[in-house]
């Protein structure tokens, strides 16, 4: 997601909704992967906004990392293709599809989605060693918001 310029005040949100969206967002793209395999923990997280020079007490974002392993590669790369092709029927908008630009070439998928003010970055992590099991990499990033008059932002 873009930063809010500075002459745009930040939305103002509290902290629990913008947790719950992000979760919400998170099972939707793991509804879409439809694979059986081990999910990663923990949850979403609040973090600092990008090249924020505002009060970091007030304005946050979430971000929520996680993956999903299956030694199915097949079933991997077929869930890659499912996402790029029903994320836009979610209103998601995909920026890119394809390999990256990092010496793996990993497949990528990056979309926004400007009504839920949400960013995703997908990642298939093929099987590169002998001990590593191939896996999908999700980035899930909302927008910068400001918390409600009266409330602070705890980091962790």
């Amino acid at each position: 997601m873009e930063k809010e310029s500075a002459s745009e005040p930040a939305e103002i949100r509290a902290v629990s909704e913008v947790r719950s969206d992000t979760q919400d967002v998170s099972s939707e793209i793991l509804n879409i992967i439809a694979l059986t395999g081990e999910v990663s923990e923990p949850g979403p997280g609040v973090g600092a906004c990008p090249g924020d020079d505002t009060d970091s007490d007030q304005h946050f974002m979430m971000r929520h990392t996680w993956s999903i392993s299956s030694n199915d590669e097949g079933g991997l790369a077929t869930s890659m293709e499912s996402l790029r092709d029903e994320l836009p029927e979610k209103g998601w908008e995909i920026v890119s599809y394809g390999p990256n630009k990092s010496r793996a070439r990993t497949l990528t998928l990056v979309a926004d989605h400007p009504a839920r003010q949400f960013g995703i970055n997908i990642q298939l992590w093929e099987k590169r060693k002998e001990d590593a099991t191939p896996m999908i990499l999700v980035s899930v990033a909302s927008a910068c918001y400001q918390v409600p008059a009266g409330q602070t932002v705890e980091h962790y």
